[in-house]
């Protein structure tokens, strides 16, 4: 669950340059080719670097103890 919070902070980076692009209208912070980049990194790395491990490593710790071992 350690790595999923270090890629989560990962993937804030990369919502806070999505972010920063759509701060003003004809914002020329990144080009629009990066944009769709950033826009692709952040929804898979939210998912399947995020949210996947995290629930694994919460499965890992709460059946034990719902099963009693």
């Amino acid at each position: 669950m350690a790595t999923s919070l270090v890629f989560f902070l990962a993937g804030g980076v990369l919502a806070l340059l999505i972010r920063a692009q759509l701060a003003t209208p004809n914002e020329h912070f990144i080009t629009k080719g990066s944009y769709n980049e950033l826009f692709t990194m952040h929804g898979t790395t939210m998912i399947f670097l995020v949210v996947v491990p995290f629930w694994a490593g919460l499965g890992n710790y709460l059946v034990p103890l719902m099963i009693g071992a």
